[in-house]
């Protein structure tokens, strides 16, 4: 994919909804809903991401799920260290991180 400002981005067996920017990114084995913005440098791998999110530049993310309406700040890292990520959101006993807005002590729309 070419986002016509001489950024490719990379989708592989990845499903994108309606209204959704990818610029500069890979997309891996991953469902995006309606109006989700990836910005440049960021990956998805395995990850299912509900409508309105915006993914910042840099961020690598991996099986992980991640409520509508959150913002996810660049280069922010999820799903590549356990430990830290079930100090900051719940992870299912398969691993899978969930990026949901009653995450203790945390901005209702924001992950740092």
């Amino acid at each position: 994919m070419n986002a016509g400002d001489g950024q490719r981005s990379a989708v592989h067996d990845s499903m994108l909804s309606g209204r959704c920017v990818v610029r500069g990114a890979s997309i891996s084995r991953s469902v995006l809903y309606s109006n989700v913005r990836v910005r440049p440098h960021a990956v998805l791998e395995d990850c299912v991401v509900l409508p309105d999110v915006q993914i910042g530049s840099g961020c690598r993310i991996r099986h992980a799920g991640i409520d509508k309406r959150r913002v996810v700040a660049k280069d922010t890292e999820i799903g590549a260290a356990a430990d830290a990520d079930a100090r900051r959101f719940t992870v299912s006993p398969a691993g899978v991180v969930l990026v949901t807005p009653d995450m203790p002590g945390r901005d209702v729309h924001r992950v740092r």
